[in-house]
C-alpha cells in the first residue's frame, strides 16, 4: 500500500503541520532567551566593520 500517493501527501502535510508550530515556538524562545544580547551584537558588528575598514 506504500505505493499509493495518498500516504506521501499525508506525510508531507503532517510534516508541514508539525513544522509551523515548531518554528513559532523556536522564534518565541529565541526572542526570550536572547533578549539582552541584541545591543551586544550590534556593538560587535560595528567593531568588525570598523576593523575591516582599517585594514
Amino acid at each position: 500500500m506504500a505505493f499509493l500517493p495518498g500516504y506521501k501527501i499525508a506525510a508531507g502535510l503532517g510534516g508541514l503541520i508539525g513544522l509551523i508550530p515548531g518554528a513559532i515556538i523556536a522564534y518565541v524562545l529565541k526572542s526570550i532567551l536572547l533578549k539582552n544580547e541584541k545591543e551586544e551584537n550590534k556593538q560587535l558588528v560595528m567593531n568588525v566593520i570598523s576593523a575591516c575598514k582599517n585594514e
